[in-house]
């Protein structure tokens, strides 16, 4: 975390300002984009196992 002190002279730096925020704001939109990929990954993977289950057992 920022002490006071960093946070005033970044707050005087508005650019700067601006390229943190970005990046933060960077970062949690691949976080989401992953997190959402995983998921997928994940969902996938099990339906394919589930058919594959319903396959070996014959319950067409």
């Amino acid at each position: 975390m920022f002490s006071s002190g960093n946070f005033i002279i970044l707050s005087q730096n508005k650019y700067h300002d601006e390229i943190i925020f970005r990046s933060i704001r960077t970062q949690f939109f691949c976080q989401q984009i992953l997190i959402t990929l995983c998921t997928a990954n994940v969902i996938t993977s099990n339906y394919k196992q589930l058919q594959n289950n319903m396959n070996t057992h014959n319950y067409k």
